[in-house]
């Protein structure tokens, strides 16, 4: 009686010790953009940005679409791309510094509109 006791309380501590982790854990989207901003690919002209080195701070009339609202961990991340044809996408490549790839990177809000760099995430191809 005295083990089956002790098993049943480790077990219930351990479940009350877990419970916070996951109840505290919530996914938030940020910039969902797809209805503003269709992509222009594959039409004529096929617009794209190369070599990116700065943020947007607006979109339309909308404003701080990628802040953060509290502190947290970004475990996922994804970008919505045009579909150009092969002739395009050829283009783009041997014009641009070869395939499409993408990277995130976290600032801290400065002074003005400057941050600094806190984290980066390597480059993925697209």
């Amino acid at each position: 009686m005295p083990g089956t006791f002790m098993r049943l309380s480790l077990a219930a501590l351990a479940a009350v010790l877990l419970l916070p982790a996951a109840a505290s854990a919530r996914i938030i989207e940020m910039g969902d953009l797809a209805a503003e901003s269709p992509p222009s690919c594959p039409t004529s002209p096929c617009e794209v940005i190369s070599r990116t080195t700065a943020f947007q701070s607006r979109v339309g009339g909308k404003r701080q679409l990628f802040v953060a609202p509290a502190d947290g961990r970004i475990v996922a991340w994804s970008i919505t791309l045009g579909t150009p044809k092969p002739k395009q996408r050829k283009f783009f490549e041997e014009n641009l510094g070869g395939p499409a790839q993408a990277g995130v990177t976290v600032l801290k809000q400065g002074d003005r509109r400057y941050g600094r760099v806190t984290a980066t995430s390597p480059l993925q191809a697209l």
